[in-house]
């Protein structure tokens, strides 16, 4: 009977911690589309700094547009990195991004190749415009590169995959 008890309790505290970040998330959300970016940066900072994948990203998000703190394209691709190396697609689509254009980064055609290939295949089926959007980036900075240049980034994508 104890043991039963250690396990409902272990569960709920469990269901309790894993809430918290989700309502503070739609705390972060609500207030962001407010325009209120004092209040989400907060909690964004504070997901963040815990780990957390999807506050990373918000956080470079902040940090790219300049919304509740002063544009910082190098700070944004620092937390996109956080949550592209979990494997965030949407932060490995920016990253992406960041590499393609130089922002924050030396442009990197193999390193802005290597994340948009990441984030075509972690894309789930139900974001196929997010996906499709992915794939077209990988295909126009291929466009730009060298047949060595792809497989160089091609391997770098499966020696993180295979990392992971």
């Amino acid at each position: 009977m104890r043991h039963a008890f250690h396990t409902a309790f272990m569960a709920l505290a469990i269901s309790l911690l894993l809430s918290v970040p989700a309502a503070a998330a739609d705390d972060a959300d609500e207030a962001y589309r407010a325009g209120d970016y004092a209040t989400a940066l907060g909690i964004t900072m504070e997901q963040a700094e815990l780990g957390l994948d999807f506050a990373q990203f918000n956080l470079g998000l902040m940090y790219a547009k300049g919304h509740g703190l002063p544009q910082d394209y190098a700070r944004a691709v620092n937390w996109y990195q956080k949550a592209a190396t979990q494997g965030f697609a949407s932060a490995q689509l920016n990253l992406g991004v960041m590499y393609y254009k130089g922002q924050g980064v030396l442009p990197d055609h193999v390193q802005a190749y290597m994340w948009f290939y990441l984030a075509a295949s972690r894309f789930t089926v139900t974001e196929k415009e997010n996906r499709g959007r992915a794939a077209h980036n990988r295909d126009l900075v291929a466009s730009k590169m060298t047949s060595e240049q792809i497989v160089e980034a091609q391997r770098m994508a499966r020696d993180w995959k295979s990392s992971r």
